[in-house]
């Protein structure tokens, strides 16, 4: 599993295109966050939409905060950038980033995911099947 940056457009260092469950999107080779860095620690339901709560090592949660610094929505009504979360190379949510991670840990809220599929994302980033 992996997190990166990623844009709804290609601009700067998001060259790779890629499919999602939205569109494609154009993913940055920097600033890369692996499943070594963190782990998922539960999901619940706010205001009908599923939050993963994700808990980082002390490397994950530096690499956390310097990415997600770079993807802070400065529109939030229309956010150009994303945090994409890949499993097996392929892309599964990208949520937009409202402010970034400091700490420990951090929860990655999922607006368009369903239940079973944000189960099945928390899954993966334990590395559960």
């Amino acid at each position: 599993l992996e997190m990166k940056g990623a844009s709804i457009v290609e601009a700067g260092n998001f060259t790779e295109e890629v499919d999602g469950p939205n569109g494609k999107l154009f993913l940055s080779d920097e600033g890369l966050i692996t499943n070594d860095a963190f782990k998922a620690t539960g999901i619940r339901e706010v205001d009908g939409n599923w939050v993963i709560g994700v808990e980082f090592t002390e490397e994950g949660a530096r690499n956390a905060e310097n990415l997600t610094k770079g993807l802070v929505a400065r529109n939030r009504d229309k956010p150009t950038r994303r945090l994409a979360i890949l499993i097996d190379g392929e892309l599964k949510a990208a949520p937009k980033v409202v402010e970034p991670i400091e700490g420990p840990a951090a929860e990655i809220h999922l607006a368009t995911l369903t239940k079973q599929q944000a189960e099945k994302l928390a899954k993966g980033i334990v590395g559960a099947d």
